[in-house]
Order: C-alpha cells, then structure tokens, then sequence
C-alpha cells in the first residue's frame, strides 16, 4: 500500500498512479480503471479483515492531479470476489490465458517482446486449423498452451519488437536475491552465495 489515512476512526488506502482516470464519456465524468479498481478494493478488504473499518479507498493520478474515490460497497466487494474466483481458476487451470486482441495495453509492457500477442493472433488467422503455440519464458507442456481468443477482423500486426533480438530480459523470481556489479557483469546472490552470473551485453 502507497498510503494509508486514517479519518474519524476509519482508514482510506491511498495508491499513486503515474496516468490518468478513466473518462466516462457518456458525461464526462472520471471513473477508475478496472484494474485501479480492484488494486484498491483488495487492499481494502486486507484493512478490514485486520480488523480496520474501512468504507472508502482513493487513487491518485499524477497525470491530472485527481484524487478519485472508490466506496467499499456490497457491489464492490461482491465484483472483487468474484474477480478473485476467476484469478484463482485460472490459476488452477494451468493454462496460459489467450493474447488480448489490439490492446494499447500490449508495447508499454515489459513482456510485450516475449509474449507476442499481435504475432500470435495472426498465426492463428493465418492458419485456422494449426494449434498456436505461444512463446513463455519458460518450459510450458503442449496441453497447457491457450487456444487464442477470436478477433474480429483481420488487422495488420503492430511492430512490437525488442530494440535487439538476441538480447533477453533478466528476471529475479525468488524472495532474498540481490544483484551486484562487477565489471561486466551482474552477479545475482542469494546472502552471500552467487547463485548466477550474466554478462552485461546480453540482457536488455
């Protein structure tokens, strides 16, 4: 949690974002995003089940200088439960969720390079009656590969590339790595134990 304010024996969790709030274009009005929405709502209900009333939680973004609130409601809470059930049966499932079609979420992610969802999505139309198989960062079983969404019409595919292919991200997955420098080269420690070394030239 970024912040949390307390207010007449309640708390408000406070979360900074960097953009913008959703606009209602129907009035113009400004709303959360779905995915602010629910950041903060889980945050929320942790507060409550550690025994803090909270009614109300608030994202800033930076971008317009807006606060904007987000009550703790009956239909608030039953929507993020819900959203959980689905995380959790995705997870359960073992299977890698289809590419999003189109999306302006996809070249400002981090993974865009690696999971290739334009790509993937026109494999699929190029070839109907071929099982796609998408690129994951790690050993992934053929039955678990994802069967890509439909899209709704042939599009041409943006240009998400790496700035150099033979390059590849370094990611720290486990609690109590640190990384050090030296040289050339990034020694990735576990305490004091060097659990692997990468050369600097070969990441991105």
């Amino acid at each position: 949690m970024d912040l949390v304010e307390a207010d007449e024996g309640a708390v408000i969790p406070v979360d900074y974002k960097h953009g913008a709030p959703r606009e209602n274009k129907a009035d113009g009005s400004v709303e959360l995003w779905d995915a602010d929405k629910i950041q903060l709502a889980v945050q929320a209900l942790v507060l409550c089940d550690n025994g803090y009333r909270c009614d109300e939680a608030v994202v800033y973004y930076v971008k317009t200088k807006q606060r904007v609130r987000l009550p703790i409601d009956e239909p608030t809470v039953a929507w993020t439960l819900d959203m959980l059930r689905q995380a959790r049966d995705t997870a359960v499932s073992k299977r890698i969720p289809p590419p999003l079609v189109d999306s302006p979420k996809c070249p400002r992610c981090s993974l865009v390079g690696i999971c290739l969802p334009d790509e993937t999505t026109a494999l699929r139309l190029h070839q109907p009656a071929t099982k796609v198989v998408q690129q994951a960062l790690f050993e992934v079983d053929d039955s678990l590969q994802a069967e890509p969404a439909a899209a709704a019409e042939d599009q041409d595919v943006r240009r998400l590339l790496p700035a150099r292919d033979d390059l590849r991200p370094l990611y720290l997955n486990s609690r109590g790595l640190n990384v050090g420098k030296s040289g050339f080269v990034l020694k990735v420690k576990e305490k004091d134990k060097v659990v692997q070394e990468v050369r600097i030239n070969e990441i991105s």
